[in-house]
């Protein structure tokens, strides 16, 4: 189970293969890359939750095994940089707050990542803020498509369900944009997936749907 399988899926999950746009709001997306990204830490003992916040896990100057695939290796330098910049912190964060200030770093590594590898392009657009324009359809569309792919048949078929798809089934959920699986899942399905979570994931999902309250607070105002 790699890094992978996480923010990188949830990427290509909120873009459409064939315009490269999102399709859902930036913050969403950005609120979701993050929690996904934070979700493979937790699961790999780096991170943890504590009373709604982020905490490092591992013990100091721990060392991740050394990676001989390019693409792990991009990876592997992502969770690094996460993983030290919950530990530089003098106080603990919510999801929110990680977010909030680790999304656009986040989104701008995951698809420099995805280019790279082949499995979108990258289509420059001019635009008057600050945000990038830039969308991402699919240079590979089997490979850009198949984490999609792949959730909706775990959503059809709940026996297949792996911890990497079951975690961002469930965040779509706690998101609130299962709308971009094809298989949609109802309240009932998602509140059973969360109970099935680990309590760890169960508590970063709720600071999930926190965030995401707040960015439909915000939108709305």
């Amino acid at each position: 189970m790699g890094h992978s399988e996480y923010a990188p899926n949830l990427f290509l999950v909120a873009h459409d293969s064939f315009t490269g746009r999102m399709e859902v709001s930036r913050e969403l997306v950005l609120c979701g890359l993050v929690t996904a990204e934070l979700a493979y830490l937790i699961v790999e003992r780096r991170l943890g939750v504590v009373d709604d916040r982020i905490v490092v896990a591992e013990p100091p100057g721990a060392m991740r095994p050394p990676t001989r695939d390019p693409e792990d290796e991009a990876g592997a330098e992502i969770d690094d940089y996460v993983v030290s910049s919950v530990r530089q912190q003098h106080a603990t964060h919510s999801v929110r707050v990680w977010g909030d200030s680790l999304g656009e770093v986040l989104y701008g590594l995951i698809a420099d990542n995805l280019v790279e590898q082949g499995v979108v392009r990258r289509e420059r657009r001019r635009v008057i803020t600050r945000r990038t324009g830039d969308r991402f359809p699919a240079a590979d569309l089997l490979r850009a498509s198949g984490p999609r792919l792949r959730l909706d048949h775990m959503v059809r078929e709940p026996a297949t369900f792996t911890l990497a798809g079951a975690v961002n089934v469930a965040l779509l959920g706690a998101l609130g944009i299962e709308r971009l699986l094809e298989s949609e899942p109802s309240k009932e399905f998602l509140d059973e997936l969360n109970r099935n979570l680990p309590s760890q994931l169960q508590a970063l999902m709720a600071g999930a749907a926190a965030a995401a309250a707040a960015v439909s607070l915000t939108v709305r105002r």
